[in-house]
């Protein structure tokens, strides 16, 4: 036999021998250890039982390490909660963190304490994933839009868009859609509770408007580049487009908010004359004290919060600061890189 072949023989008897022993250890370890107590150490939490396992859905991979009657959340909204929350902030905890960290307690849902009623485009999702850090805030991901758009669903169904919460927290939402709407203030009165926190954040108007207005044309570019490739995008042409597709909902909210914009913004607000046109989405959404005075109405001025737009920007800290002392909150936020924050906004 060739030193070559002896060579290759002993290299296959060693691997041999190694895959032998690893093999040996590996089932010993497995004999050795109780899956029970294993899980318990992990997740801190009782394992359910194969019953309560067969029941849960398969599209979910979380539920396997909660316990159903604890939590009473499904599987399901979970999920969907947690997907709209990573399209917020991809790297966000969500809230299924944060019921592990508080399995201990009994969680229970509930209507709002407090809710960020707007204002659109002035850094309202920010300002939500900030305090949903928050360890007594329990903040529903995505925005709830029960109110405008799931009102005759009920409102159970509003509670059950609530996330699980502890005793002491305070249960919030966010959609900045009720600002504006003038019946929204009552209805939070009366169906939700007269005690009800609201939160405004206000920003510079004219750059609100400028910030909307592309948001507007980034959302519905299929819209906009159809009309542009006709050569005619004045205002009556854009608004006689969007009369005859009702039957999109985008194109349906556009007219409910009255965005009928055109290929610049000055020519989107401004008429022919050069007045401001006072009915477009664009600039009503900024007439901040025509809405605050519906507010005014249904809750009085120590139950609602405004926070500077401009100082969330520059010094987020501050407006969390004072957003917990308004909410009553145990003191948790402190300096804050800015840097990082204004990159964030």
């Amino acid at each position: 036999m060739t030193t070559a072949r002896k060579i290759y023989s002993l290299l296959i008897m060693v691997v041999a021998v190694v895959m032998i022993y690893i093999t040996h250890i590996d089932t010993r370890y497995k004999q050795s250890l109780n899956p029970n107590e294993v899980y318990q150490k992990i997740m801190g939490m009782q394992k359910p039982s194969r019953k309560e396992t067969a029941r849960t859905p398969k599209t979910t991979t979380r539920n396997r390490f909660m316990n159903q009657n604890i939590l009473n959340h499904t599987a399901e909204q979970m999920y969907e909660e947690d997907k709209l929350l990573k399209e917020i902030k991809p790297n966000a905890t969500t809230n299924v963190f944060k019921l592990k960290e508080a399995n201990t307690e009994v969680l229970n849902k509930k209507l709002p304490d407090a809710i960020i009623v707007g204002v659109k485009k002035c850094g309202t999702t920010t300002f939500s994933v900030f305090l949903d850090l928050h360890p007594s805030v329990a903040m529903a991901t995505g925005e709830v839009h029960y109110f405008d758009k799931h009102h005759n669903n009920g409102i159970a169904w509003y509670k059950n868009r609530m996330v699980p919460s502890k005793p002491g927290q305070v249960v919030m939402e966010k959609t900045p859609r009720y600002f504006t709407e003038p019946d929204f203030p009552r209805q939070i009165y009366e169906e939700v509770s007269k005690d009800t926190k609201i939160i405004v954040i206000c920003c510079e108007p004219v750059q609100r408007s400028i910030s909307d207005y592309v948001h507007v044309i980034v959302n519905n570019k299929e819209i906009f580049e159809y009309l542009h490739s006709s050569g005619n995008m004045s205002h009556q042409v854009v608004a006689s487009y969007l009369a005859s597709n009702t039957n999109s909902e985008r194109v349906r909210h556009l007219i409910d908010y009255n965005y009928i914009v055109n290929t610049t913004f000055e020519s989107s607000v401004l008429d022919r004359k050069g007045s401001i046109r006072t009915e477009s989405g664009l600039i009503f959404q900024g007439v901040y004290i025509k809405h605050l005075k519906n507010w005014l109405k249904y809750f009085p001025s120590d139950q609602i919060h405004i926070v500077d737009g401009r100082e969330l920007k520059t010094n987020p800290a501050s407006a969390l600061r004072q957003i917990a002392e308004f909410l009553e909150l145990p003191p948790y936020f402190t300096e804050i890189g800015r840097a990082s924050c204004r990159e964030r906004v």
